[in-house]
């Protein structure tokens, strides 16, 4: 992806009219499926987590703390959700 130089559809959304708020969420929709329908490299599939980061922390409601990850496999973060539930039940 590279960076293209202008005005960003932040700056410019209220200067557009419904029918172009329409044409740019159904080109944005367009875009996102067909992101989505890439599939994944078999590597990517064997590791949780972010697709082609494997030094990424995981982060959010699920792994409260800093030290969730990174899983190698989907055996590593099967234990680390065990770890965590043995920790909470006690």
């Amino acid at each position: 992806m590279d960076f293209v130089k202008g005005t960003t559809l932040e700056e410019c959304w209220d200067d557009l009219s419904q029918t172009e708020h329409l044409d740019v969420v159904s080109q944005l929709s367009s875009m996102i499926t067909a992101q989505h329908s890439i599939p994944p490299l078999r590597e990517q599939q064997q590791q949780p987590g972010p697709l082609g980061c494997k030094t990424c922390v995981a982060r959010g409601h699920w792994f409260p703390d800093a030290g969730a990850g990174p899983f190698g496999s989907k055996e590593q973060l099967q234990a680390w959700f065990n770890r965590r539930l043995e920790s909470l039940n006690t």
